[in-house]
Parts: C-alpha cells; sequence; structure tokens
C-alpha cells in the first residue's frame, strides 16, 4: 500500500487539489477500492495541470453515473445549477429545480444518492456552518464545488461539451 501511496503522490506532480480528489473518490467509493485505486492510477494523464484536473474530473463524474444516460441528464442539470448559482442551495431545492422530465419515475433518495457520489468534488454543509458533515440528513444539506477549478470544469468543459456540433466532444 506504501508503495500505491507514493505512485499517487507523484502522479499528482504537486498538485494538491488533484491529491485531494483522488483520495476522497478512493475512500468514498461504492465499488472495490482496488480497484478504482487502479483506475485512477492507470488513467492517461495529460502534461498541464488543467488537464490533468480534467481527467480527475471525469473520473469522478464517470464513477458517479456509470454510463446511465439518464442519470447523466440529471447530472448534466445538477452540474448547471452547482456552477450558476449564487449561493450553495440545499439538495432539495436542486431537485425542486430539476425539470419535471428528469423526476419522472426517481425520487429525491435517487438524486441525493447521485449528489453524494460526488463528494470528492464537494462540501457540504448545515445551516450552522459545519462543513463536510454528511451525518445530517442529507437533503437538509447545502452543496458547493470543494474548489474554483472544479467549477471552472464544469462551466468551460462540461456543460459546452454537450451541447458541441462535434460528436466526439459531447462524450465528457
Amino acid at each position: 500500500l506504501r508503495g500505491r501511496a507514493e505512485q499517487l503522490v507523484e502522479q499528482a506532480s504537486g498538485l494538491f487539489i488533484w491529491l485531494h480528489t483522488a483520495v476522497e473518490l478512493i475512500a468514498t467509493s461504492d465499488w472495490g477500492r482496488e480497484e478504482v485505486l487502479e483506475n485512477v492510477l492507470n488513467r492517461k494523464l495529460t502534461g498541464d495541470g488543467e488537464g490533468t484536473m480534467t481527467n480527475m474530473y471525469l473520473t469522478v463524474l464517470d464513477q458517479a453515473t456509470g454510463r446511465n444516460a439518464r442519470i447523466r441528464q440529471v447530472l448534466r442539470a445538477f452540474a448547471g445549477m452547482l456552477t450558476t448559482a449564487s449561493a450553495p442551495m440545499s439538495i432539495s431545492a436542486m431537485y425542486a429545480f430539476l425539470p419535471s422530465s428528469l423526476k419522472k419515475g426517481s425520487h429525491i433518495k435517487e438524486f441525493t444518492a447521485l449528489v453524494m457520489k460526488l463528494k470528492p468534488v464537494l462540501t457540504f454543509s448545515t445551516g450552522s456552518g459545519d462543513t463536510h458533515n454528511t451525518q445530517h440528513a442529507p437533503v437538509s444539506l447545502t452543496v458547493r464545488a470543494y474548489h474554483a477549478s472544479f467549477s471552472d470544469f464544469i462551466a468551460l468543459e462540461y456543460l459546452p461539451s454537450m451541447v458541441s456540433d462535434d460528436p466526439d466532444k459531447r462524450q465528457l
């Protein structure tokens, strides 16, 4: 395990936020942690910090949604709210703003489960300012991006790729 930890540190190349996100992703995984660690270590990285973070954020989103197209649509709606809200919103408020077509056949529990899978890139807080405490009823927690680079990734890469004319760019 020590060798794996050293590999993670080396792969982070000094990007603390990458390392934090990788550790959170592994620690909060529903999958086997060894499998997630392997996925993180084997993910092809680009040479610059922005590309490295993009790759990490895509790994988090892939793990949260799998290949389920409907869940990816819900994620896009959530991501849009996350980046455009002027203040952190509660999970229940975000669910209320989802288009009715995305709520069909689902419940706030499924939406909450999706949001909680994004814990590696989000900060949760209660009204008392207690951050990262997910012991409270999850729907009452407010949500915001853990780091500004995630908001930038969503606004500049993830959401625009959904409306691209180039089908290869719509795969994010």
